[in-house]
C-alpha cells in the first residue's frame, strides 16, 4: 500500500510540472502588435492565438461593460463577434463593426486552452483617432521688428499641430521645397484626454528669390480626409539686383524700338532713364519727345518692368548710350543697354536660347523693335528672323548664367570700353 501511494504522488507531482511547464511555454500572440489608430465609425480586427484548441476565449473591450465570451458561430451583438477559425484552432479574435469613442484604451484578449486551467493574457491599444486642431505658423521677427525681412537674415520657424490623437504629421515648406528635413518633428503627449502636440522646427538664412514665396505648415493625419494647412507669404527687403550689360538685335531705322527692361527689388525702388547725358524721369518724355517712359509696372514677387520707347530708330540712337538707374532704401544698381540694327550672330543666339532655358535673373530686358509695316519686311535686308515675336533678340555680353542663377558678383562693364555696333 506505502508503495502505490509513493507511486501515485510521483505522478501527481509530475502531472503539476507538466502543467507548470505548458504555461510558462505558453505565450499569446495578438495582431496588431502595436497601438492602432483607428477613425471613428470604422471597423476593427483583432486576433489572439495560441498553437493549441483553446476552452475560453474572453475579450475586453474599452468601453463595453465587462468581458465578452466569444466563440464562433455567434450572432454579432451591437456590432461585436468572434473572428478567426475557430477556437479548435487557438484562435480568439473579435471584430467590431463600427469604432466609437469610447473604444479609445487597452484591448485585452484572455486564453485558457483546453489542457490548462490557467489564464494566458495578451493587450494592445486602440486608438480613436482624433483630428488636430488648424496648424500654428510662428516666425521670428526681422530685423525692424517686424514680419519684414532683409537679404541674408536667418528666419527661425516653427510648425505646430496641437491636439491630435494621435500626434498629427508636421511639414513645413517653402512653396512647394521642404523645409526643416534635418530636424524630425518632437512630440509632446498630454495625459489629459490623450491629446498631443506635433511640432516641426526650422530655420533658413534668406536670400532675395525667397521674397513673395509662401510658408506652409502643414498638417497630416489619419482623422483628416485631406491635410490642413496654415500659410504666410515672406516679405524679404533687397537692392535692385545686378545684371551684366545687354546687346540687343534687330532694330529697323525709322520704326519703332521699345526697351522693355524688367528689375527685381523690394520695396518699390525709384527709376530714372540716362540717354548719353540727359535724364529721363520714370513716366516722362524726353526733350525731343522721341523718347518716353512708362511708369514701373508691379509684375508681383518684387519684379518690375519698365518700358523706354523710341518714336523712330534713327542711326544715332544706336550710338547712345542707355542706362536705367534703380534705386530703393536697400541700395541701387545702374543697367546698361546696347541697340543694334544687325543681325544676331547664329551663334550667340543659339547660346542666349539654352541661357533663357533658366530663370530669375536679376533684370532683364526686353527690346523690341515696331511692329508697323510688317507687309515691308522682306523688302528689308535689315530686319532679323522673323521667326523671333517682334525681332527682339536678348544677348548678354556676359554669359547669362552668371546672373541666371541670382549671383551678384558679376563685374560691370568698364565705362570707357568700346562696342563695335554694326547699322
Amino acid at each position: 500500500m506505502a508503495g502505490q501511494k509513493s507511486r501515485a504522488s510521483r505522478f501527481a507531482v509530475e502531472k503539476c510540472n507538466a502543467f507548470v511547464t505548458s504555461k510558462s511555454n505558453l505565450v499569446v500572440d495578438i495582431e496588431p502588435k502595436r497601438p492602432t489608430a483607428v477613425r471613428l465609425g470604422e471597423s476593427l480586427q483583432i486576433l489572439c492565438r495560441v498553437g493549441r484548441p483553446l476552452r475560453v476565449c474572453r475579450v475586453e473591450i474599452p468601453g463595453e461593460e465587462g468581458g465578452i465570451v466569444l466563440s464562433k458561430g455567434q450572432p454579432p451583438e451591437d456590432g461585436i463577434e468572434y473572428y478567426g477559425e475557430g477556437t479548435e484552432a487557438g484562435q480568439c479574435g473579435v471584430r467590431i463593426a463600427k469604432i466609437k469613442e469610447s473604444h479609445d484604451g487597452i484591448f485585452k484578449c484572455t486564453l485558457t486552452t483546453t489542457d490548462s486551467r490557467s489564464e494566458e493574457q495578451a493587450s494592445m491599444r486602440i486608438i480613436v483617432a482624433k483630428p488636430p486642431n488648424n496648424p500654428e505658423l510662428h516666425t521670428s521677427q526681422g530685423s525692424d521688428g517686424r514680419n519684414i525681412y532683409r537679404k541674408g537674415e536667418k528666419l527661425e520657424v516653427s510648425c505646430s499641430a496641437p491636439g491630435g490623437r494621435p500626434a498629427a504629421n508636421v511639414s513645413l515648406f517653402l512653396d512647394d521645397e521642404p523645409i526643416g528635413n534635418e530636424e524630425r518633428p518632437t512630440i509632446y503627449d498630454s495625459n489629459v484626454d490623450d491629446n498631443s502636440l506635433a511640432v516641426q522646427n526650422a530655420s533658413r538664412a534668406l536670400d532675395w528669390t525667397d521674397n513673395g514665396k509662401v510658408l506652409r505648415c502643414v498638417a497630416g493625419h489619419i482623422a483628416l480626409d485631406r491635410p490642413k494647412e496654415t500659410t504666410m507669404q515672406l516679405q524679404v527687403y533687397y537692392p535692385p539686383q545686378p545684371q551684366p550689360t545687354i546687346e540687343r538685335f534687330g532694330y529697323v531705322i525709322g520704326r519703332q524700338g521699345i526697351v522693355n527692361v524688367t528689375v527685381y527689388a523690394n520695396p518699390r525702388p525709384r527709376f530714372l532713364w540716362r540717354v548719353n547725358n540727359e535724364i529721363i524721369n520714370e513716366g516722362r518724355p524726353d526733350e525731343s519727345n522721341r523718347l518716353e517712359t512708362s511708369t514701373a509696372v508691379d509684375l508681383g514677387r518684387g519684379a518690375w518692368s519698365v518700358i523706354l520707347t523710341i518714336d523712330s530708330v534713327q542711326k544715332s540712337d544706336t550710338e547712345k548710350e542707355y542706362i536705367l538707374e534703380a534705386r530703393n532704401g536697400e541700395g541701387a544698381y545702374e543697367y546698361r543697354i546696347i541697340l543694334s540694327t544687325a543681325t544676331e550672330p547664329a551663334a550667340r543666339r543659339r547660346g542666349d536660347e539654352e541661357a533663357a532655358s533658366g530663370v530669375g535673373a536679376g533684370s532683364e530686358a526686353h527690346i523690341t523693335p515696331g511692329d508697323e509695316d510688317e507687309e515691308d519686311h522682306d523688302e528689308d535686308p535689315r530686319i532679323i528672323d522673323e521667326k523671333i515675336p517682334q525681332g527682339g533678340q536678348e544677348n548678354p555680353i556676359h554669359a547669362s548664367t552668371e546672373y541666371v542663377n541670382g549671383r551678384t558678383d558679376v563685374k560691370e562693364a568698364k565705362k570707357d570700353e568700346k562696342t563695335d555696333t554694326p547699322v
